[in-house]
Protein backbone atom coordinates (compact mmCIF):
# COMPACT_ATOMS: atom_id res chain seq x y z
CA UNK A 1 0.00 0.00 0.00
CA UNK A 2 1.41 3.39 -0.98
CA UNK A 3 1.99 5.61 2.03
CA UNK A 4 1.64 9.38 2.25
CA UNK A 5 4.76 11.56 2.39
CA UNK A 6 6.47 11.85 5.74
CA UNK A 7 5.39 14.69 7.98
CA UNK A 8 6.97 16.15 11.10
CA UNK A 9 5.08 13.51 13.11
CA UNK A 10 6.87 10.79 11.14
CA UNK A 11 10.31 11.96 12.28
CA UNK A 12 9.96 11.40 16.05
CA UNK A 13 10.59 7.75 16.97
CA UNK A 14 8.22 6.04 19.39
CA UNK A 15 8.04 2.86 21.47
CA UNK A 16 6.13 0.20 19.50
CA UNK A 17 5.29 -1.91 22.55
CA UNK A 18 4.00 1.11 24.44
CA UNK A 19 1.89 2.20 21.46
CA UNK A 20 0.40 -1.29 21.10
CA UNK A 21 -0.40 -1.36 24.82
CA UNK A 22 -2.12 2.03 24.57
CA UNK A 23 -4.14 0.83 21.58
CA UNK A 24 -5.21 -2.39 23.31
CA UNK A 25 -6.21 -0.48 26.46
CA UNK A 26 -8.19 2.00 24.34
CA UNK A 27 -10.12 -0.82 22.64
CA UNK A 28 -10.67 -2.64 25.93
CA UNK A 29 -12.30 0.51 27.29
CA UNK A 30 -14.53 0.64 24.23
CA UNK A 31 -15.27 -3.04 23.53
CA UNK A 32 -14.50 -5.02 26.70
CA UNK A 33 -11.47 -6.81 28.10
CA UNK A 34 -9.11 -8.74 25.91
CA UNK A 35 -8.44 -12.43 26.48
CA UNK A 36 -5.93 -12.11 29.34
CA UNK A 37 -4.64 -15.66 28.88
CA UNK A 38 -2.55 -14.36 25.98
CA UNK A 39 0.79 -12.68 26.61
CA UNK A 40 1.68 -9.98 24.10
CA UNK A 41 5.27 -10.44 22.87
CA UNK A 42 7.52 -7.52 21.88
CA UNK A 43 6.60 -5.93 18.56
CA UNK A 44 9.02 -6.60 15.69
CA UNK A 45 9.21 -6.29 11.90
CA UNK A 46 8.83 -8.98 9.27
CA UNK A 47 9.31 -8.92 5.51
CA UNK A 48 5.67 -9.42 4.56
CA UNK A 49 3.74 -6.60 2.87
CA UNK A 50 1.28 -6.35 5.76
CA UNK A 51 1.19 -6.27 9.53
CA UNK A 52 0.16 -9.47 11.28
CA UNK A 53 -0.71 -10.82 14.71
CA UNK A 54 0.88 -14.25 15.00
CA UNK A 55 -0.95 -16.31 17.60
CA UNK A 56 0.36 -19.37 19.40
CA UNK A 57 -2.70 -20.83 21.09
CA UNK A 58 -0.67 -23.50 22.89
CA UNK A 59 1.73 -21.11 24.61
CA UNK A 60 -0.88 -18.32 24.64
CA UNK A 61 1.24 -15.66 22.98
CA UNK A 62 0.58 -12.99 20.38
CA UNK A 63 3.46 -11.59 18.33
CA UNK A 64 2.59 -8.44 16.41
CA UNK A 65 4.76 -8.08 13.32
CA UNK A 66 4.93 -4.88 11.29
CA UNK A 67 5.60 -4.38 7.60
CA UNK A 68 9.31 -3.54 7.34
CA UNK A 69 8.59 -1.23 4.38
CA UNK A 70 6.90 1.18 6.82
CA UNK A 71 9.79 1.31 9.28
CA UNK A 72 10.58 4.99 8.72
CA UNK A 73 6.97 6.17 8.68
CA UNK A 74 5.64 6.52 12.20
CA UNK A 75 2.03 7.18 11.22
CA UNK A 76 2.02 4.06 9.03
CA UNK A 77 3.43 2.06 11.92
CA UNK A 78 0.87 3.49 14.34
CA UNK A 79 -1.87 2.66 11.84
CA UNK A 80 -0.61 -0.94 11.72
CA UNK A 81 -0.31 -1.19 15.52
CA UNK A 82 -3.80 0.16 16.14
CA UNK A 83 -5.19 -2.26 13.55
CA UNK A 84 -3.45 -5.25 15.07
CA UNK A 85 -4.56 -4.21 18.58
CA UNK A 86 -8.14 -5.14 17.61
CA UNK A 87 -6.91 -8.63 16.70
CA UNK A 88 -5.19 -8.83 20.11
CA UNK A 89 -8.52 -8.57 21.95
CA UNK A 90 -9.57 -12.12 21.07
CA UNK A 91 -6.59 -13.79 19.35
CA UNK A 92 -6.97 -16.75 17.01
CA UNK A 93 -4.34 -18.71 15.13
CA UNK A 94 -5.64 -18.06 11.62
CA UNK A 95 -5.09 -15.69 8.72
CA UNK A 96 -8.62 -16.44 7.52
CA UNK A 97 -10.07 -13.58 9.53
CA UNK A 98 -13.82 -13.15 9.70
CA UNK A 99 -14.87 -10.08 7.71
CA UNK A 100 -16.59 -8.67 10.79
CA UNK A 101 -13.32 -8.59 12.73
CA UNK A 102 -11.25 -7.36 9.79
CA UNK A 103 -13.77 -4.62 9.05
CA UNK A 104 -13.78 -3.61 12.71
CA UNK A 105 -9.96 -3.51 12.76
CA UNK A 106 -9.80 -1.28 9.67
CA UNK A 107 -12.55 1.02 10.97
CA UNK A 108 -10.79 1.32 14.33
CA UNK A 109 -7.34 2.07 12.96
CA UNK A 110 -8.65 4.58 10.42
CA UNK A 111 -10.13 6.60 13.29
CA UNK A 112 -7.54 5.78 15.97
CA UNK A 113 -6.38 8.72 18.10
CA UNK A 114 -2.94 9.03 16.44
CA UNK A 115 -4.36 8.94 12.89
CA UNK A 116 -5.13 12.41 11.60
CA UNK A 117 -7.54 13.41 8.85
CA UNK A 118 -4.71 14.07 6.37
CA UNK A 119 -3.25 10.59 6.82
CA UNK A 120 -6.69 8.98 6.64
CA UNK A 121 -7.53 10.86 3.44
CA UNK A 122 -4.20 9.87 1.87
CA UNK A 123 -4.61 6.22 2.93
CA UNK A 124 -8.16 5.61 1.71
CA UNK A 125 -7.38 5.41 -2.05
CA UNK A 126 -4.63 2.83 -1.59
CA UNK A 127 -6.75 0.91 0.93
CA UNK A 128 -9.46 0.56 -1.71
CA UNK A 129 -7.02 -1.30 -3.97
CA UNK A 130 -6.49 -3.98 -1.30
CA UNK A 131 -9.76 -5.87 -1.22
CA UNK A 132 -8.74 -8.05 1.75
CA UNK A 133 -9.09 -4.92 3.87
CA UNK A 134 -11.40 -2.72 1.83
CA UNK A 135 -14.26 -5.17 1.23
CA UNK A 136 -14.65 -6.17 4.91
CA UNK A 137 -14.40 -2.52 5.93
CA UNK A 138 -17.08 -1.44 3.45
CA UNK A 139 -19.37 -4.21 4.70
CA UNK A 140 -18.66 -3.43 8.36
CA UNK A 141 -19.46 0.27 7.88
CA UNK A 142 -22.99 -0.72 6.80
CA UNK A 143 -23.67 -1.89 10.36
CA UNK A 144 -23.29 1.66 11.69
CA UNK A 145 -22.03 -0.11 14.82
CA UNK A 146 -21.88 1.62 18.17
CA UNK A 147 -19.25 0.83 20.78
CA UNK A 148 -21.98 -0.64 22.98
CA UNK A 149 -23.08 -3.01 20.20
CA UNK A 150 -19.50 -4.14 19.61
CA UNK A 151 -19.05 -4.62 23.35
CA UNK A 152 -22.27 -6.67 23.41
CA UNK A 153 -21.26 -8.94 20.52
CA UNK A 154 -17.79 -9.35 22.06
CA UNK A 155 -19.40 -10.50 25.32
CA UNK A 156 -21.98 -12.75 23.65
CA UNK A 157 -19.64 -14.39 21.11
CA UNK A 158 -18.61 -17.96 21.91
CA UNK A 159 -15.39 -17.78 23.97
CA UNK A 160 -15.72 -13.96 23.56
CA UNK A 161 -14.01 -14.30 20.16
CA UNK A 162 -15.01 -12.13 17.22
CA UNK A 163 -13.85 -15.06 15.09
CA UNK A 164 -16.72 -17.20 16.38
CA UNK A 165 -19.66 -14.85 15.91
CA UNK A 166 -22.51 -16.07 13.76
CA UNK A 167 -24.94 -14.53 11.33
CA UNK A 168 -27.73 -14.89 13.89
CA UNK A 169 -25.70 -13.02 16.50
CA UNK A 170 -24.96 -10.18 14.06
CA UNK A 171 -28.65 -9.96 13.16
CA UNK A 172 -29.68 -9.94 16.82
CA UNK A 173 -27.14 -7.37 18.06
CA UNK A 174 -27.12 -5.00 15.07
CA UNK A 175 -30.56 -5.67 13.56
CA UNK A 176 -28.67 -6.34 10.34
CA UNK A 177 -30.12 -7.96 7.24
CA UNK A 178 -29.43 -11.61 6.57
CA UNK A 179 -27.43 -10.59 3.50
CA UNK A 180 -25.15 -8.26 5.48
CA UNK A 181 -24.73 -10.82 8.26
CA UNK A 182 -23.78 -13.48 5.70
CA UNK A 183 -21.23 -11.10 4.14
CA UNK A 184 -19.68 -10.24 7.52
CA UNK A 185 -19.27 -13.95 8.25
CA UNK A 186 -17.14 -14.47 5.12
CA UNK A 187 -13.45 -15.12 5.72
CA UNK A 188 -10.30 -13.70 4.18
CA UNK A 189 -8.30 -15.99 1.92
CA UNK A 190 -5.23 -17.81 3.15
CA UNK A 191 -2.89 -15.21 1.66
CA UNK A 192 -3.00 -11.44 1.37
CA UNK A 193 -1.96 -9.47 -1.69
Amino acid sequence: MRRPRASQEDIVPFDFDDELSKAIAHYEDRFGERDKRFHILPVAFHGRPYAQSIVDDHQFTVAVRLNVAAQHHDLSLKYQLWHEAVHCLAPVNSMRTLWFEEGLAVQCCMYAPPINRQYRKATEPSLKRHRDWSDPWQAFKKLKATDEQIRTIHERAPERKFDLITQDLIIDVFEASQELADTLCCRLGDTRA
